[in-house]
């Protein structure tokens, strides 16, 4: 999918000023929200940090965008084994994929998982990513759509798609500085491309 050079510009000030600008996982994802959200369009949004050594999802995760912390709860506790994008996600590492490509519109709609969670959201279209570094995953990130919205289009999911491997550099790098941290008693200084210092101490 061809991306114009507005969107390429926009995509670049996303990656430059956010992704890796902040120094904590909440004010990373919120943000990138914000600046993707005028970017795509979307309702709301989840991110589920993915502990790399267990492969387990971390808390108190989630974190949202748009929408309560306890709609997402019933997810990995219940539904994630009913989710399309789980059930066929075919591996890929920092990709894009909508859950309406993955089975129709109608069968998802006539779903327990549909009728039992997503409407809770609510939502119906999804676009989602496993996020990952060297063959680690270290996120789920999902954004959504209602059912009156149109599904996400081929643009909108190469901007996604060319995204997550820098949001997920952002994330593995605070992963490794929060374990020096803790093994070590250690800080790490960060300095951002617009000069900004961070401490994580």
């Amino acid at each position: 999918m061809s991306l114009s050079s507005k969107d390429y510009e926009a995509l670049l000030k996303i990656i430059e000023e956010v992704a890796h600008s902040f120094p904590d996982r909440t004010s990373t994802f919120l943000t990138v929200c914000e600046q993707l959200d005028k970017l795509i369009g979307f309702n709301t949004a989840v991110f589920l940090p993915i502990n790399p050594t267990t492969k387990t999802f971390e808390f108190p995760a989630p974190i949202t965008y748009r929408c309560p912390v306890d709609g997402a709860l019933p997810w990995v506790e219940h539904y994630v084994e009913l989710d399309p994008l789980v059930t066929r996600w075919d591996g890929t590492i920092n990709g894009a994929v909508q859950n309406t490509d993955l089975v129709s519109a109608r069968v998802l709609e006539d779903s327990e998982f549909c009728q039992d969670f997503l409407t809770t959201i609510p939502c119906f279209h999804v676009s989602g990513s496993c996020m990952g570094m060297h063959g680690d995953p270290v996120a789920l990130m999902g954004f959504h759509r209602q059912r009156h919205d149109r599904p996400f289009s081929a643009r909108e999911l190469e901007i996604i798609r060319l995204l997550m491997p820098h949001l997920s550099q952002a994330l593995h790098n605070l992963n490794l500085s929060e374990a020096i941290a803790a093994n070590y008693g250690y800080g790490v200084v960060t300095i951002a491309t617009d000069g900004q210092c961070h401490i994580n101490a």
